[in-house]
């Protein structure tokens, strides 16, 4: 458990968390259905496995190092929450053989997009919106 709080409590943790979520959106920026060819899309679909991955690392490493009721308290988790649940799911539906057009995987999508606000809560970008409000 303090492992866990070390660790995602950790500057260097937190900055690949940035970079990851930053990388994120570009890739999900990148990805226009139906103009890529197969490989492209193939290679994004990785890259989103390997994206939801990452985040439900954290998600768990969070959980186990705050505890639940603490975890919980906070907005911010309960919101990643949410998008690694809705990105399973996704992933879920792709492997399942769901065609990109599915409306309810495009929201998804969009729904994943959400995650830059996340950068939000990190360090002086947090300030500088709190100075602003």
């Amino acid at each position: 458990m303090e492992l866990c709080l070390s660790i995602i409590e950790n500057v260097y943790f937190n900055a690949f968390i940035m970079c990851v979520i930053i990388l994120n959106t570009v890739i999900l920026c990148l990805d226009k259905y139906p103009e890529h060819d197969p490989t492209t899309l193939y290679i994004f679909s990785l890259f989103n496995l390997a994206f939801t991955f990452v985040f439900t690392v954290e998600l768990v490493l969070k959980v186990i190092g705050l505890g639940l009721r603490t975890f919980l308290d906070d907005g911010f988790n309960i919101f990643d929450l949410v998008i690694v649940i809705t990105s399973i799911y996704g992933i879920i539906l792709e492997a399942s053989g769901a065609s990109k057009k599915n409306a309810s995987l495009l929201v998804m999508r969009t729904f994943r997009c959400f995650r830059i606000f996340k950068l939000f809560k990190i360090g002086d970008l947090r300030v500088l919106i709190d100075s602003q409000i």
